[in-house]
Formats: structure tokens, sequence, C-alpha cells
């Protein structure tokens, strides 16, 4: 008596879990956007994110690299306009 007591209840939860499956696929087929945003979120919580620290490190590197690459390219262009100003003087 207690086996098909059992069976009984395993088959009400196949077939829930089986009624929740096909509800979620219809779901999905419709483009549900409070499924996609609930998804988004469980997915952001399995990304590995960087600690704070490596983050205030990185940002400072990429500033000073910034710092960097615009002085050379502020050098560059003043070295160029100086140059042509002297050609075009050369010419004028």
């Amino acid at each position: 008596m207690a086996d098909t007591k059992e069976a009984r209840k395993a088959q009400a939860a196949a077939k829930k879990a089986a009624k929740a499956e096909a509800k979620a696929k219809k779901a999905a087929a419709k483009g549900n956007k409070p499924g996609f945003f609930k998804s988004v979120k469980s997915e952001m919580h399995n990304i590995t994110w960087f600690s704070r620290k490596a983050t205030l490190v990185n940002s400072v590197w990429v500033g000073i690299a910034l710092v960097i690459i615009a002085l050379v390219v502020g050098v560059v262009d003043l070295g160029l306009s100086k140059s042509l100003s002297l050609l075009a003087g050369l010419f004028a």
C-alpha cells in the first residue's frame, strides 16, 4: 500500500514538473519579458566579478594610459602643425 502512495506521489510530482516546464516553454515562446529579466538576474549572480580593489587599480592604470596617449597625440599634433606652418612659410 505504501508503494502505491509513493508511486502516485511520484507521478503527481512528475506531472507537475512537466506542466511547469510546458508553461515555461510557452512563456519563452511568447517572449516573456519578466522571465527574461529573471534569467538575466540569475546569470548576473553566476558572473565572477573583480574585487573593488582590483577594479580601482585597473581604473587608475587606464587613467594613466589615457593621459600618456593624450600627451603623445598632443605632441605629435603640435609638431605636425609647426612643421606645416614652416613649410607654408617657405612657399608664401
